[in-house]
């Protein structure tokens, strides 16, 4: 339990630069809130999203991070 509230990186996976994505706001919150740690934004169509790479899979993530949360658009 310790790595989930204390922990150096997270992947927010599913990620969009669209206006209504859910991944976004929890990227916009991580700053916003001076998270201090790793954030690795994840999603297919890449791109850039607040000054991050969007990485396309969590393979080109560089490292192992130590939370994950993940978001399925049910659209």
């Amino acid at each position: 339990m310790h790595k989930l509230f204390y922990n150096n990186s997270v992947a927010v996976i599913g990620v969009s630069e669209s206006d209504d994505n859910l991944g976004k706001y929890i990227l916009e919150n991580l700053l916003k809130f001076g998270y201090e740690g790793e954030i690795y934004p994840v999603g297919p169509r890449g791109g850039e999203l607040l000054g991050r790479q969007i990485h396309r899979t969590v393979d080109e993530i560089p490292g192992n991070p130590d939370v994950a949360v993940i978001l399925k658009d049910w659209n």
